[in-house]
């Protein structure tokens, strides 16, 4: 990852998709210095900013899927009820 100095070499766009893979949320209308401080404090385990919430990224978990034993065996149809006879009009 991006050191310090390097931080304040990168564009905005950049420094938000960092923010945005590090999990913080809440960054996107942050100018560039209030986003080094906060992408600085998350790094050092420091305080978030009032307004950013920190969330694991979606990609850094693998995804579960379900094996065969796993998945539930579908259940048979229900047999449909036999339509009932006409009544013959009175």
């Amino acid at each position: 990852m991006a050191n310090s100095q390097n931080l304040e070499e990168m564009k905005l766009p950049e420094l938000k998709e960092l923010a945005k893979q590090m999990g913080l949320r809440g960054t996107s209308t942050m100018r560039k210095p209030e986003l080094l401080a906060t992408l600085q404090a998350a790094r050092n385990g420091g305080e978030a900013p009032e307004g950013v919430t920190v969330r694991a990224p979606k990609n850094t978990e693998p995804r579960r899927t379900r094996t065969a034993e796993q998945t539930p065996a579908a259940e048979p149809a229900a047999p449909q009820a036999a339509a009932a006879p006409e009544q013959p009009a009175a």
